[in-house]
């Protein structure tokens, strides 16, 4: 049954022209409006350094020495990577340096390090996911340093030389390849952001698929629908099976989408072309699995079924910066709980912290989140199914 239902829901799929053209030809006809709206405004120069300030710890830290030289490292001029452009001054003079709109912000050193910016950016973005980042590679140096400091004290050395230890723990994880000092790339392009939001929007237009294919098997929607519910097959296979041929559907119009944009369009989605493909397709079950939910919502007709996934598509999109860029960071800055649970939002953050290699943890942050949505949509969507009777077939 689980094979027959699939074969079956593919061939009624996609015979439906209207969610063909939006699955597929809408989100080509938008990816070439978008380039031809932003070409012009690309920013295609090099990455240039980004001016910010440090205000030391009066108090030093082991915390304070190794986030200082993290930021050091980051900010040296003899290394192509340069990131930040750093000088180090008091906080008076630092807070007066960002209301004069001199530098990106500022940072206070310390055991618990703050960051302090005057208006959200591409910058301040930075900022902040560089500080995020090196407080990480903080534990991560001193679980190091304890280690080999237990090592050498079983070896019968009383007294380690701990300065020494967590300097080479430091330098051991600051000088890995694939920490933040090459995070732009060779270019850093704000419109990329417009283009990420478009494929989270494609994603999320998977459950315009998931609930035409789930709502065939409703009794009170249509034929089939009374014929699946007294045929004694369990829900969860039918749900499963569809949901399955849903989700390839929508993943060869997602390959359609990235393959026009990328030789057509030219769209540089960065190197990590396999962490890409694995976001999108959790992405897209992201998606589906929303319009799963959705489609077995009580006292809800059909169209107002469709209405409302398209409805919160593109709100979630507008969240997340596809109508501008800049309502990304004010989200995030103000209401971050709502991208938090802004599936389009976490789509998109994951193929920003890809493409900005701003450090796995994001990335993989997003990528579980989507996940634990799909999960939780589509255990809700099944028992909802379970649970549907009705007075007469």
């Amino acid at each position: 049954m689980f094979a027959h239902n699939f074969l079956y829901t593919l061939k009624i799929l996609l015979g439906r022209r209207s969610l063909v053209f939006w699955t597929m030809a809408f989100p080509l006809i938008l990816a070439t409006l978008f380039y031809l709206a932003f070409s012009n405004f690309s920013a295609s120069s090099q990455f240039e350094p980004i001016r910010i300030a440090v205000v030391r710890s009066e108090e030093k830290t082991e915390n304070s020495e190794i986030f200082e030289s993290a930021i050091a490292t980051l900010s040296d001029p003899d290394q192509e990577t340069q990131v930040f452009k750093t000088h180090y001054t008091t906080a008076a003079k630092a807070k007066q340096q960002l209301a004069d709109n001199k530098i990106a912000g500022y940072i206070i050193s310390g055991d618990q390090p703050s960051v302090h910016i005057k208006e959200n950016g591409i910058e301040q973005t930075i900022l902040k996911s560089a500080v995020d980042e090196i407080l990480v590679d903080t534990d991560i140096i001193q679980h190091a340093a304890a280690k080999q400091i237990e090592i050498e004290m079983r070896q019968g050395n009383p007294n380690p030389d701990v300065q020494s230890i967590t300097q080479e723990a430091a330098d051991a994880v600051l000088n890995e390849d694939v920490k933040i000092k090459d995070i732009s790339g060779e270019h850093l392009d704000p419109i990329m952001v417009e283009f990420y939001t478009l494929l989270a929007m494609v994603c999320m237009y998977s459950g315009t698929i998931g609930m035409e294919a789930v709502s065939k098997h409703q009794a009170n929607v249509n034929a089939q629908g009374k014929r699946t519910s007294i045929a004694g097959v369990k829900k969860s296979t039918l749900v499963f099976s569809s949901a399955l041929a849903s989700w390839l559907i929508q993943l060869a119009a997602l390959t359609v989408v990235f393959l026009f944009t990328y030789h057509v369009l030219h769209i540089d989605y960065g190197t990590h072309w396999m962490q890409v493909i694995l976001l999108t397709c959790v992405g897209s079950l992201a998606g589906l699995c929303f319009g799963i939910f959705v489609c077995t919502l009580p006292k809800i007709s059909q169209p107002n079924k469709d209405s409302l996934i398209i409805t919160l598509t593109m709100v979630g999109s507008f969240l997340s910066g596809m109508m501008g860029v800049d309502m990304k960071y004010f989200i995030d800055k103000n209401m971050p709980l709502v991208n938090k649970l802004n599936p389009v939002a976490m789509i998109t953050d994951g193929y920003y912290a890809l493409y900005t290699n701003i450090g796995a943890a994001r990335f993989y942050e997003d990528l579980f989140s989507l996940l634990i949505f799909s999960g939780i949509l589509l255990v809700i969507a099944i028992f909802g199914l379970r649970r549907q009777t009705y007075d007469s077939l």
